[in-house]
Order: structure tokens, then sequence, then C-alpha cells
């Protein structure tokens, strides 16, 4: 039979009738007193009478000095190693980094911008009213948890380390085999009293006070897990209001590729973008400070308070303004297509998005893409209505139909040219010059179209001069070259 205070109180019952309660009270009463004088031990809630060298240690044990620092010290490795371990907190897909608290202790270093706080007996405030704890956990953006006093978990920490410290102190293997004895029963002993300890710190957090962000909670939880996280989660939404603007999460850069091409079928009007207040939110910040921004600053302000973004739905965010042609995105000093791989780098990467700027795209006049596509509809010999009539389609019209011009003019040069001193020779190599100036400019789509028109007149004249060369190699190139083998066969003879 356990020596413990409810069975101890059953065998000293003299009648049936006797208060069980009043009895408990008075032996719970006298082992205390014994523990205090070294006659008896605890462990637990079991007590053991103790011989003269135990009742020796017992005293010395007793004596030995303890700073309250260490205790808070085992306290928060109990909470923060063993009862609620993770150092970030999931909430959907987001991951909250938050400090963790003791006291009046900071546990590892500040890392978030939302605290977990645990206090003990020994906190200077913990006898303070609601009011403190409630303006504390406001101001600081925290789960502030005030642990019950009902737990004796703090006496059980300081006999366990008045124990290890007695022990540390003591050169045990040179001490008689007896002494030996004694301290390894007190050494478990102080095992015993850790693992008290941590079930009494359990029990105290779930039936502690808890006030979040200026609220006073009243959680029913069994455990120290359940009780946290729903803490911490009403913390989230009461610090990170605008979290919810984020309706869709993206999870990789050919999410934030498909948004810039206009597969995802975005609109900045927001009717058919799930992100559709984040969105605004974004684009009214930018027209506000009316100047260019980092994408890097663009990320530290929207993944701090209140919004709390993840960086992969910052950067989709400023895809669907990029993609609707809202803004652009440069990098050194030029515009990047949208279309440009590494644009997902100058948005996301650390080391790439405080070189890269965004800044509002300036929309090329109207009569200006009108002259464009005139001199397009006569340079290909096409209808007017074969011409994008888009800023965007127009870039990308032009870009690819002389850039596949280029390089047919580049294959005949080094294919045709390089073997033979055919006619037209100059022609050719002119337009693949006119093609490579003309596409100099397609970093900056108002410069290209800007120089599209600058250029016609030159590129009209190339079509002409052009027209004879291709004649040539499609009839007269047979006859040329049959021509020039009866000459060398001349020569030869």
């Amino acid at each position: 039979m356990k020596a413990n205070v409810e069975n101890i109180s059953i065998l000293m019952a003299e009648d049936i009738r006797t208060d069980k309660i009043s009895t408990r009270l008075e032996i719970q009463q006298s082992l205390d007193r014994l523990v205090s004088q070294n006659y008896v031990s605890r462990a637990g809630d079991t007590y053991t009478f103790l011989t003269d060298d135990e009742q020796d240690i017992a005293r010395e044990i007793r004596n030995t000095p303890v700073d309250s620092a260490i205790i808070t010290k085992a306290i928060s490795d109990i909470v923060f190693g063993k009862l609620f371990v993770s150092k970030k907190f999931r909430y959907g897909k987001y991951d909250f980094h938050y400090d963790q608290r003791i006291d009046e202790t900071v546990i590892g270093q500040l890392t978030g911008s939302i605290a977990l706080h645990f206090i003990t007996v020994a906190s200077e405030i913990y006898t303070t009213d609601d009011s403190v704890f409630l303006m504390r956990s406001a101001a600081d953006n925290e789960v502030l948890i005030v642990l019950a006093e009902s737990q004796p978990y703090f006496h059980e920490l300081e006999d366990a380390m008045k124990i290890r410290r007695y022990v540390k102190s003591k050169n045990v293997a040179q001490l008689p085999e007896m002494i030996q004895s004694i301290i390894r029963a007190r050494q478990n002993q102080a095992s015993a009293h850790e693992k008290r300890a941590e079930e009494l710190i359990s029990a105290a957090i779930t039936s502690g006070r808890v006030y979040v962000a200026g609220d006073k909670l009243t959680l029913k939880t069994s455990s120290v897990k359940d009780c946290v996280e729903r803490a911490m989660g009403i913390l989230v939404e009461s610090v990170y209001t605008k979290l919810g603007y984020i309706k869709k999460n993206y999870d990789s850069d050919a999410d934030i590729l498909q948004i810039l091409s206009g597969s995802q079928q975005m609109t900045f009007a927001g009717t058919e973008s799930p992100n559709a207040e984040a969105v605004k939110e974004l684009y009214q910040y930018l027209e506000i400070q009316k100047m260019k921004q980092l994408p890097g600053d663009i990320q530290k302000r929207y993944q701090a308070i209140p919004y709390g973004w993840r960086e992969i739905d910052i950067a989709a965010v400023v895809a669907e303004l990029i993609a609707s042609q809202k803004l652009v995105l440069k990098y050194g000093g030029a515009v990047v297509p949208s279309g440009e791989k590494k644009i997902t780098e100058y948005l996301r990467k650390k080391t790439e998005i405080d070189k890269a700027i965004i800044a509002f795209k300036v929309a090329p006049p109207t009569a200006l893409i009108k002259k464009c596509r005139e001199f397009l509809s006569d340079y290909h010999n096409c209808t007017l209505g074969a011409i994008p009539d888009d800023e965007d389609g127009l870039v990308r019209y032009i870009t690819d139909k002389f850039d596949a011009e280029r390089t047919e003019l580049r294959e005949r040069l080094e294919k045709e040219y390089a073997f033979s001193a055919y006619p037209g020779k100059n022609v050719v190599e002119n337009g693949a010059a006119l093609c490579d100036k003309l596409l100099a400019q397609k970093n900056d789509s108002i410069a290209l179209l800007k120089k599209a028109v600058e250029m016609q007149d030159d590129f009209l004249d190339f079509s002409e001069d052009i027209s004879d060369v291709n004649t040539f190699f499609r009839v007269q190139k047979r006859i040329f070259d049959s021509a020039r083998a009866q000459v060398k066969l001349a020569d030869t003879e």
C-alpha cells in the first residue's frame, strides 16, 4: 500500500463517521511538518520515514540554495521542449514565427511579430489583476497564459533542482556505499519530482487564465497543445486582420508564370480574381506612394502585420497587376517581359528582390499604336485586323515576327552566301541589321513601338529590295549555279 495521504487517512480513521476531509488536512499538515524537519521525505504523493543518514542528507539538500531563474529555465524547458515544441504556429497554409516567453524572460531570439507568453508563480506580475494581463496581451500581440496557482509545480522543480545541485557538489564515488545508495535514491526522487512537475505544469496551463490580444478567453481543453493552438489561432485572426484578403494560395513558380501568361484568366477589376481584395489593397498602396518600389520592400510590408501573407502569394498578387498591364517589373533598367522565366526570381528570390523595381506601366498613346499597326499591315501585306490592337499583343507580334525574320536572314547568310557570291548579300545583311536595331528595344514596349514607326521607311525599302533577292533564290539560283559551274569547268580546261 502506498504511503500517501489518502491511505494514511483511512488507516488512522477510528470511526466510520470520521470527517475525512478534516482528517486528510490534519495528516497533510503533519506530513508537511515532518518533511520540513527532515524526518520524512516525499516523492510525488508518497511519503517515507528517513534514517539518521537519510535525515542528514535531506537536511543538506533542503539547505542547498537554488536560484529561481534556474527553476524558471526548467519550466521553459518543459513547456517549450515537451508540451508545445513547435517553433512556428501552423495556421492553414501559413507558418507564423512567434516569440517564446516565460515570465520576464525571452526564450531564444526574437523572431516574430506575435508571442506565446507563460506567467508562473515566480513572476513579479503574477498576482496582478486581469486589466494588466489584458493590456499586455494587446500591446505585445501575444497569447498570455497565467498558470493556475493550485498546481505546486514550482515546489516540485525546486526540490528536484536542490537534489541535482547537491549531488553535483559531492564526489559521490568517494563516499561510503551506504551514502551512495541514499544519494542514488535521492536522484530517483529528483526524477520523480520532475515528472510530477511536468504533469502539474500541463494541468496549470489547461486550467490557467488565457488572455489573447486584449481579451480573456474561456477555453475548455484537456491538452496543452489544444489550448495553445486554439489561443494562437485567435491571436492570428486578431492581429493579421487582412490575412483573409488572400483567398487562393499558390505553391510554385509555375503558378505565377501561369498568371503572367494570362492563362489564369485574372482581371484587375477582380470579378474573376480570387485574391481581388489583395490586388486592390496593393495597387492602392502603390498609388498613394506614387513612386517605384523594390519587390523586397513589398514583400516586407505584406508579410508583416496586419497582412501576414506568404511571399509566394505576394509575388502572385504583383504578377496579377503585371498581367493586367497595371505594373511593370524592371531589372537592370530594362522592362522584364511577362513571359521571361526569370521574372519569378526577381519577384521572390532573396538575392534578387532588392535589385528589381516595380513601377506603374505607362500606356503607349493610341496614335502610336495606330501608326504601328498600319506600318505592320503594309510591311506584312495583311489586313489591319490581323495585327493585334492591344499593347502586349502588338509587342509580342513585333518581337515574334521580326525575330523569326532575323533568324531566316542569318541562316541565309550562313548557308548560302558563305559558300557562293550570290547577288543581294548586302540587302540580306542590311535586313538583319534592321531587325537587330528594332529588337534592341524589345524590353521597353513604348520604345519598341516608337522605333518600329521610326524605322518603317527603312523596312519598307528593305521589303522591296528583299523581294528581288527572294525571287533570285526561288527562280534564278539554279541557273546561276549552273553557269558558275560551267565557267569553272572552262577555266580548268
